[in-house]
């Protein structure tokens, strides 16, 4: 078995997925978010980590078995838990042979051959939607423009670029947990997972003019969202799209649709940022999202956490959301 990379874990956690969970939080990430709750887990050779193999981790987790009642589990976070696929493949099993459920919380954004086993192996997959452009994506999560942009450019991280016609913030957005209908009671003129053309018409902005520029942004940015994203097979290896350039937009819905095929529950997680991803935009992106693929049962939109301000300073690092705080 191959042995997985830990950083930290959470024996008695109630934030991150149904129930109470043991959450595992591997180390490594290719990505570098500007608003990253877990800096410490960035470095793939983090001299601290914990090196365990799968049957080592369960033997960890058994103990609290009897705290998880029907509904917990284990959740295994990051880092970007998808760069060590094979080692959650083996202790996934084990997990269920253990009769424990498990959660995968991760941004989509690593595809790799081992993907689709792993998903298979998931009771749920919650999902960070961090943006709804491409644009944002590469602007907020790429490691190369952390390094190239000081943390005093406040500019350019609360700037909009003209073309996205995200302008409008809307009145209800108040981090509350939106639990969807069952897929029986979703719209009609939703699109089938098998078909994924995305019906836009149906999605109501309460200003006519955003409206406008939502539909004529639509074909530019939503493209990924209209294409199928079946061949899996031609990815080379277990550490396709780790780059420094960002999480791209079509691989996360590459990955929404693969796992959408599967028989688990999804939880889209959307992260607020103050004149970001705080737009009427990015709320009907999501909402779509939802009404398109039938694994979705929730959307919860969370705050920008305090928290770790101080996991920063202690590694010295620049913490480059701390004025959208």
């Amino acid at each position: 078995m191959k042995k997985g990379i830990i950083n930290s874990f959470q024996s008695l956690g109630t934030l991150d997925g149904p129930g109470v969970r043991f959450v595992v939080f591997m180390q490594g990430c290719p990505y570098r978010c500007i608003y990253c709750h877990n800096p410490e887990t960035w470095d793939f050779k983090n001299s601290n980590a914990i090196v365990m193999t799968p049957q080592e981790l369960i033997e960890k987790i058994i103990p609290y078995k009897p705290y998880f009642g029907k509904v917990g589990g284990v959740t295994v976070s990051g880092g970007e838990p998808l760069c060590q696929a094979e080692f959650l493949i083996d202790f996934f099993t084990l997990c269920h042979e253990n009769g424990i459920t498990t959660a995968l919380d991760t941004t989509g954004g690593v595809l790799n051959p081992l993907n689709e086993k792993l998903i298979s192996l998931c009771d749920y997959i919650l999902l960070d939607i961090k943006f709804s452009t491409t644009e944002d994506y590469i602007k907020y999560t790429s490691s190369l423009e952390r390094q190239n942009t000081s943390c005093e450019k406040a500019d350019f991280f609360i700037s909009k670029s003209s073309t996205l016609s995200k302008n409008s913030t809307p009145e209800n957005l108040n981090f509350q947990e939106e639990t969807s209908e069952s897929s029986n009671s979703k719209n009609p003129n939703s699109v089938s997972s098998s078909s994924k053309n995305i019906n836009f018409e149906n999605q109501t902005l309460k200003n006519s003019s955003e409206n406008q520029k939502f539909e004529s942004s639509t074909s530019q940015n939503f493209d990924c969202l209209n294409s199928k994203k079946e061949n899996f097979k031609n990815l080379n290896s277990e550490s396709s799209n780790l780059n420094s350039s960002g999480i791209s937009l079509e691989n996360v819905i590459s990955f929404l649709e693969l796992a959408d095929k599967f028989n688990n529950q999804i939880i889209l997680r959307h992260v607020v940022l103050k004149t970001i991803n705080d737009t009427s935009y990015d709320t009907n992106f999501i909402n779509t999202l939802k009404d398109s693929y039938k694994n979705i049962t929730k959307i919860e939109y969370l705050p920008l956490s305090k928290l770790c301000t101080e996991k920063y300073k202690k590694l010295g690092i620049p913490f480059l959301a701390e004025n959208l705080l």
